[in-house]
């Protein structure tokens, strides 16, 4: 109907619907770890599915060629079909080998993509919508591709690869909606890492410590981050739309400095949680506010050198941003210090350390009176 009607709407809907049925199907059916068989019989059929949904606007170019959307619904059939086709192959294979799945999901994604080139004009409105949506479509199963064969917070890494990767095609392809996708999964994976205490139930309490799976877990998307960042400051602004001038009306390019303040908050957080994994005793991470002096000082020394690595990267890059964050921190770890470190200490021990933190404050007042608080001749403070 969708293809004799030329209808991009009725293939959304033939899309949407089946993916419904076989999902439904799938994990309402208990019986399928023990029935490999009819989970291999399933996984071909829900295959058939996707590879049918993927290619048919090829196939049917002759009515599909203006309908945009059905190719949309088409570089959507992979990612809707991914939890009950792994669910399927697990029932059916294990988890040996899930890493393949995404594999092959996303080499379907980049044949449909190559297909594509070739089958629509460069001036076809539909030729740009199926290579931004099938490029994205098969670089995020790539990305997750690694993550889920790890079995470590594949979500989160997977969404972190895909934001970075879909804002480097949109440095290519000059698509703001790739942006925005990026964007928005950037954001979630910030969220998930610095808002969600679920975080500390993951995984048992490691017996490595610094160099465990918090540090994976936290260093791939902050260097995403990083990396996001990185590719929309020299761009952001040259290519933004009408419609998102508001956001740049003083030439900054605001979503590249959140990415940036984002990878620095989700380093924070991997600081934090790693010395709370390594002060615990259980067997999962454990938050508590009990006061324990080694815990405690190791906390502020960090704060105190990542405040300086920021100070320095801050220098080094040019970034103003980081030398301001570098000295809120500061102050925040010396507050600390003041008010909650040294509280349980007594006599010569209080005056030493309190002596010692005067002249660790003189140096590092210095240091911020050089590089944050300077004034350029010639230049706007």
């Amino acid at each position: 109907a969708a293809t004799r009607l030329r209808s991009a709407p009725w293939y959304g809907g033939a899309v949407a619907v089946t993916a419904l049925v076989h999902l439904v199907w799938t994990f309402a059916r208990p019986d399928l770890p023990a029935t490999p068989r009819l989970a291999l019989v399933a996984l071909g059929v829900q295959g058939v599915a996707v590879v049918g949904f993927t290619v048919w606007p090829l196939l049917a170019m002759a009515a599909l060629r203006t309908a945009r959307g059905a190719f949309v619904a088409a570089a959507l059939a992979g990612p809707l079909w991914f939890l009950p086709t792994r669910r399927l192959w697990i029932a059916a294979f294990g988890d040996g080998a899930i890493g393949l799945l995404p594999v092959l999901l996303g080499a379907l994604a980049l044949g449909a993509l190559a297909a594509s080139r070739r089958a629509l004009a460069p001036t076809e409105a539909a030729r740009r919508t199926a290579l931004v949506w099938l490029a994205a479509v098969a670089l995020g199963f790539v990305s997750v591709a690694i993550p889920l064969q790890l079995d470590k917070e594949w979500i989160t890494i997977g969404w972190a690869l895909e934001g970075v990767g879909v804002i480097a095609l949109w440095r290519r392809l000059d698509h703001p909606g790739l942006k925005w996708v990026g964007l928005a999964l950037l954001g979630a994976v910030t969220i998930r890492l610095t808002a969600n205490a679920a975080v500390l139930e993951y995984h048992a309490h490691a017996a490595v410590p610094v160099l465990n799976w918090l540090l994976y877990t936290y260093a791939v998307p902050a260097a995403a981050l990083a990396g996001a960042a990185a590719l929309l400051r020299p761009a952001e602004v040259a290519l933004a739309r009408p419609w998102e001038q508001f956001l740049y009306g003083q030439g900054r390019a605001v979503s590249a400095a959140v990415c940036g303040l984002a990878a620095a908050v989700v380093v924070f957080a991997w600081v934090n949680l790693a010395i709370i994994d390594w002060f615990s005793v259980g067997p999962t991470l454990t938050i508590t506010f009990e006061r324990q002096p080694a815990r405690d000082l190791t906390t502020s020394i960090a704060w105190a050198l990542y405040a300086l690595v920021l100070l320095a990267l801050g220098v080094i890059r040019g970034r103003t941003g980081l030398r301001w964050i570098s000295l809120a921190l500061l102050l925040v770890t010396i507050g600390k210090v003041f008010l909650y470190d040294l509280g349980h200490l007594k006599d010569l021990h209080r005056v030493v350390s309190l002596v010692g933190l005067a002249l660790s404050l003189i140096l590092v007042s210095l240091a911020y009176q050089r590089f944050v608080f300077r004034k350029v001749p010639g230049k706007e403070p």
